[in-house]
């Protein structure tokens, strides 16, 4: 099987402990995020609108993964 990238919550990084390790390590720092995948869902939606929903979806994932650390 070939890795791809995959929308946030869909892939493996929320499940391998990394932002638990992060709170243990006491990091206090600013995070990155971001959009490898097709968010255009092959280029039909490519627009504002769809950006930005997007970068909320990720974004609403990314806390949750903070949060349950």
């Amino acid at each position: 099987m070939t890795g791809r990238w995959v929308p946030f919550g869909e892939g493996d990084v929320g499940g391998l402990g990394y932002f638990k390790l992060l709170k243990e390590m006491g990091y206090h720092a600013p995070i990155s995020m971001h959009i490898e995948f097709d968010w255009t869902e092959k280029g039909k939606t490519k627009n504002r609108e769809a950006l930005v929903k997007t970068l909320k979806d990720s974004a609403t994932v990314l806390r949750k993964w903070l949060a349950e650390a």
